[in-house]
């Protein structure tokens, strides 16, 4: 191992409360100190802008600026001139307003609820590790999901609050503080938000609103679908109905063409018969075997009828 050496002593901790079933271990090292030390950067500190709000304070302020410029010494060189008054500001605002306090994640959120939850939880493990019977361990797990359900809506309180905060600097035009605080916030994972879009183009953020958007818009898609199904149906019933008479006149036209050519065919069929039996005649009438009585003539005419009236 590259940095045996420097491991001075081990340790685990039973009873550290972690939030995990593996148990904490510790270690002491004595690294040696690099040839090359980097000087470390020295944070600037910010002032506390937030109290020039109130209206006394600002008045103060100016009051006290007024007079450390009125104290100055005039040398009329720009360069001088504006270092004098910066460190005049720098001066001033120190003492007046004093210094903001460095905003730590989860000091913000972490409260007194959150604090009591863990300790519960810490105190239900170490009765579990000392008795792990089945009524400590159902104790533990119903304290340890309950200390992470306490957590989670303290950071969505503070996250809602947070909002509400850029809201109203967005409003009051302080966009300084309005686009530092979504600097700070942009490092942190955060669940996306979606939004949808009324009929009017305004953005929907809640839940109830998303539903209710939701349900409109279906509804309005299904009746729009039941309405064109019913004008398709509509259409295809009049289709149906051109295509039933367009399908009858031309049956009625093959019908009278049929019935016209059959009416031609038994005329001609007539007319053929007419001319045989007129030739049939005048060929017995030039071999002179004609009958002259009248049940010879209906004989070759086929009129029975005419015999029997």
């Amino acid at each position: 191992m590259k940095h045996a050496k420097n491991i001075t002593d081990i340790r685990s901790y039973r009873g550290a409360d972690a939030d995990s079933d593996h148990i904490l271990v510790t270690t002491e090292m004595k690294q040696k100190t690099p040839p090359r030390i980097k000087q470390r950067k020295q944070v600037r500190r910010r002032y506390d802008t937030g109290k020039l709000k109130d209206i006394t304070t600002l008045k103060h302020f100016q009051k006290e600026m007024a007079k450390q410029l009125e104290a100055r010494r005039h040398t009329g060189q720009v360069q001088t001139e504006w270092t004098q008054i910066e460190v005049v500001m720098n001066k001033m605002a120190g003492k007046v307003l004093g210094y903001s306090e460095r905003k730590v994640n989860n000091s913000r959120w972490f409260d007194e609820h959150c604090k009591k939850a863990l300790d519960h939880r810490k105190n239900a493990k170490l009765k579990t590790m000392e008795d792990g019977n089945g009524e400590n361990k159902r104790k533990y797990q119903q304290a340890r999901r309950m200390a992470k359900k306490i957590c989670k809506r303290a950071k969505i309180t503070h996250l809602e609050n947070e909002l509400k905060e850029l809201e109203e600097w967005w409003k009051s035009k302080e966009l300084r503080n309005f686009y530092q605080e979504i600097k700070r916030g942009k490092g942190q994972h955060r669940k996306p938000a979606y939004y949808l879009k009324d009929k009017g183009g305004h953005l929907i953020g809640d839940k109830e609103g998303k539903l209710n958007r939701f349900a409109e818009y279906f509804e309005e898609l299904l009746s729009k679908d039941e309405s064109e199904m019913r004008e398709s149906q509509y259409d295809s019933k009049e289709e149906q109905e051109d295509t039933d008479f367009e399908e009858l006149l031309s049956k009625d036209e093959s019908e009278m063409r049929e019935s016209q050519y059959d009416s031609k065919e038994e005329q001609e069929d007539t007319e053929v018969e007419t001319t045989l039996m007129d030739m049939n005649r005048d060929d017995k009438k030039s071999k002179g075997i004609w009958p002259d009585n009248q049940r010879a003539k209906n004989e070759i005419h086929g009129n029975e009828g005419y015999e029997q009236r």
